[in-house]
C-alpha cells in the first residue's frame, strides 16, 4: 500500500526503462509519485524511475507502482485483473 493505505498495482506493459501507462492511462491509474518510504525488509526492492513527464515513480523489483482511481478507501483492490494486465502489488507478485 501507500503511505495512505491504498492499494498499489503493476501493469503488465511496462518494461525495465519503459513506462506505457501516460495521458488518459495515468488519470484512471494515478502512477504512485516520490521517493519510496519501505521498511527496512523492503528497501532493497524498492526505488524510482523517471517517466516521460519528468516526475519520480515509485518502483517494486522494477515494476513501477500505480494507484486505481475507483479504489477510494484503504483495502480496496477493484483494480486487480482489470483488462488482464493490472495486479495487486504483493511482496511475491511483483516477481511474475
Amino acid at each position: 500500500t501507500d503511505g495512505d493505505g491504498l492499494t498499489l498495482y503493476r501493469f503488465d506493459e511496462d518494461t525495465p526503462g519503459s513506462i506505457r501507462c501516460t495521458g488518459p492511462c495515468a488519470e484512471i491509474w494515478p502512477p504512485s509519485l516520490g521517493a519510496p518510504r519501505p521498511d527496512a525488509t523492503l528497501a532493497a526492492r524498492t526505488g524510482a524511475t523517471t517517466r516521460p513527464d519528468g516526475t519520480e515513480q515509485i518502483t517494486y523489483d522494477g515494476h513501477p507502482l500505480y494507484r486505481f482511481a475507483k479504489d477510494t478507501a484503504p483495502g480496496q483492490t477493484g483494480g486487480d485483473g482489470v483488462k488482464g494486465t493490472w495486479h495487486v502489488v504483493t511482496v511475491d507478485s511483483a516477481h511474475g
